[in-house]
């Protein structure tokens, strides 16, 4: 078990409601229902009743657990205070840079939630970019830790990269080229009539390729805009100038004025953490560490 699985106990049965207590963490609900279902796999109990009118309810055992766990997390917190306080003057930074318009997955969240509660005294920076943005930046050592599809750093052998989960990808459809959309999976076939929006191979040329092989793999050819950055190309989709494809964490997925549907010829991509091997920054060194262990 781990503190966020704790943490998602002692909320929902502060509230009584699994939705409330997610709000609460700032986490979404599936990750929030994840979290509560492994802590019960794990201690081997049913911790709540649950009841679609009257909501949950905690059972005797989870009576049980919950006096524990609340004496625990608060002599926990009383202990990261006193910590805290004779480190507060050697708190280490560390920053990670996430693409343009990227949220954190449930993955990410986790090992980064885990990471501060284990380390306090890091200060976790989180910043956005393009791709080449975030690969000039770390080689400046003004970033310590870069995400992104690990196909990226298949040309980078300066970096230590370690795969971290995979990530689907969906069509977001911007409203103004079709107005209305069935809730299905899709073929990209269907869409052949319609301009996408791909990015210029001096941003990444892997993720243009890849575009275009897809094309060529299906025998279609629809139009297709250059984009020059990753934020350019959420500009573009927003003005309803074409379809991307992008991962389900990018904020452009939650506007009212697109549409993001599956299509079957879609594969989960590949996600991964990478940092200069020669990098030897405090934080950094703390989070290898952590990772070795995890």
């Amino acid at each position: 078990m781990n503190s966020l699985q704790i943490n998602c106990f002692l909320e929902a049965a502060k509230y009584h409601s699994f939705s409330k207590a997610a709000e609460k963490l700032y986490i979404s609900q599936p990750t929030f229902s994840r979290n509560i279902a492994m802590l019960e796999q794990e201690l081997g109990i049913r911790l709540f009743h649950r009841n679609s009118f009257h909501g949950i309810d905690l059972t005797e055992a989870g009576h049980i657990m919950e006096e524990v766990f609340s004496s625990t997390r608060s002599q926990i917190l009383t202990a990261m205070e006193k910590a805290q306080q004779v480190e507060q003057n050697t708190q280490l930074p560390m920053t990670i840079g996430l693409l343009e318009g990227q949220l954190l997955d449930h993955i990410l969240e986790d090992i980064l939630s885990r990471f501060r509660i284990e380390h306090p005294n890091v200060l976790v920076n989180i910043k956005r970019s393009d791709y080449q943005g975030l690969m000039n930046e770390l080689q400046r050592n003004e970033t310590d830790i870069v995400y992104m599809p690990e196909w990226q750093f298949e040309d980078t052998s300066s970096l230590t990269v370690r795969f971290i989960g995979t990530m689907e990808t969906v069509m977001v459809i911007p409203r103004r080229l079709i107005p209305e959309i069935e809730q299905r999976v899709y073929s990209i076939k269907e869409f052949n009539r319609y301009p996408f929006i791909n990015i210029r191979e001096t941003e990444s040329q892997h993720s243009r390729n890849m575009l275009l092989d897809l094309f060529q793999s299906l025998d279609i050819n629809p139009p297709v805009y250059e984009a020059h950055s990753i934020g350019e190309q959420i500009e573009m989709v927003e003005m309803g100038e074409g379809i991307l494809l992008i991962n389900p964490n990018n904020f452009i997925c939650y506007s009212p004025n697109v549409h993001c549907v599956h299509a079957e010829e879609l594969l989960p991509q590949p996600f991964a953490i990478a940092w200069k091997t020669s990098a030897d920054s405090q934080g950094l060194q703390m989070f290898q560490r952590f990772l070795s262990d995890d």
